[in-house]
């Protein structure tokens, strides 16, 4: 089959070239040695014509790995293209037997053929199957770098593809999350407008740090704490006294990698779910370990799991969209869970190591 010349610079074949010289001037001087009885004349017309087998080795690839017309006809074109391959590969071993008759001239040689017209034939037969060999293994790995250079097309389109998705997936939280907080804001405005306005102002430093954050996919453990601080300090805002705010995680789980906004609408579910209009007491918990298998993060929230929440799926945007974001980030494998733990709701992520994108 033709194999069509990519537009990309091929790495070079030199190296394969002067090993197959080195093969072919051992071989040849081998096969002399006998038909000219001695080791000078195999020597020097080894040392004169080979060189040149490589250089018309060189010219046939180049003309076989041009572009060729396309053809629905795949294998008729593929048996034209052998065709052209041997019929050139016998003209350039007729060159070749003509000027190693030449040399054998020069130097006063001849073979002990007793027919004039074998030495021709032999010369002619051995140059042809070595020209077709030489340019069939040149072929071959031209085939394999140009499969190469597809695969890594295809997986540069599909890695950007992914970056594409988090993208989107990670553009959905900011929608998502400045909805809620609005919708909080009016809710206290009629009757605390003091909170109203405190919430106003840790939106904005929430969405400052959120634009400044945008085009990170991954970040340490304690720039989402942080993160999640600002976002707390809306809520009290809101719920005042009766939302507490606890975080425990040692210093080698902070420093660990993440994806951008991984607490954040776990926390916000953790706050829409487990505090009543009541304003009772209720305590948010961020819990964070480092261990040989990676990081695992544990947010506990006062309430009561839906015992069918795995037949219905995660419930809000937020956690749809985190799941498949994990999906991404780690293909190899991660746990994302809800159990009741007493009176605790908890959201479970164990986290094998950075994710794919760090």
């Amino acid at each position: 089959m033709a194999v069509e010349r990519r537009r990309g610079r091929l790495p070079d074949f030199w190296q394969a070239d002067l090993v197959g010289l080195a093969l072919l001037l051992t071989v040849s001087i081998v096969l002399r040695l006998p038909l000219y009885g001695e080791a000078e004349a195999a020597v020097t017309i080894a040392l004169l014509a080979d060189p040149a087998a490589l250089m018309a080795a060189i010219v046939l690839r180049r003309r076989l790995t041009r572009p060729t017309e396309p053809s629905r006809e795949g294998l008729r074109r593929d048996l034209v293209v052998a065709s052209r391959l041997v019929l050139r590969c016998v003209a350039a071993a007729v060159l070749l037997a003509a000027w190693v008759r030449l040399v054998c001239l020069g130097g006063g040689w001849s073979t002990q053929h007793e027919a004039a017209w074998q030495p021709w034939l032999t010369s002619i037969g051995f140059y042809a199957i070595v020209l077709v060999i030489w340019t069939l293994a040149y072929l071959w790995w031209h085939a394999r770098e140009l499969a190469q250079a597809a695969q890594r097309r295809a997986a540069q389109a599909e890695t950007e593809a992914l970056r594409l998705e988090l993208t989107h997936l990670r553009q959905q939280l900011d929608p998502h999350f400045l909805f809620n907080a609005l919708n909080g804001i009016a809710a206290e405005i009629p009757a605390h407008p003091e909170a109203a306005t405190a919430m106003v102002c840790e939106l904005a430093d929430y969405l400052r740090y959120s634009l400044e954050q945008r085009d990170r996919a991954v970040m340490p453990l304690r720039r989402e704490i942080e993160a999640v601080d600002s976002y707390m300090a809306i809520q009290k805002a809101r719920f005042g006294p009766g939302l507490r705010y606890v975080v425990e995680a040692d210093d080698a789980a902070r420093s660990m990698l993440t994806p951008s906004f991984l607490l954040q609408p776990l926390v916000e579910n953790a706050i829409k779910h487990g505090v009543p209009e009541g304003r009772q007491p209720r305590t948010v918990r961020i819990a964070a370990r480092s261990g040989p298998d990676g990081l695992a993060l544990s947010i506990f929230n006062p309430g009561r799991l839906d015992p069918h929440w795995r037949t219905k799926g995660c419930p809000g945007v937020g956690l749809a969209v985190l799941r498949r974001r994990l999906e991404l980030l780690y293909p190899r494998g991660h746990r994302f869970d809800l159990r009741q733990v007493g009176g605790d709701v908890v959201a479970e992520l164990d986290l094998p190591g950075a994710p794919c994108s760090a």
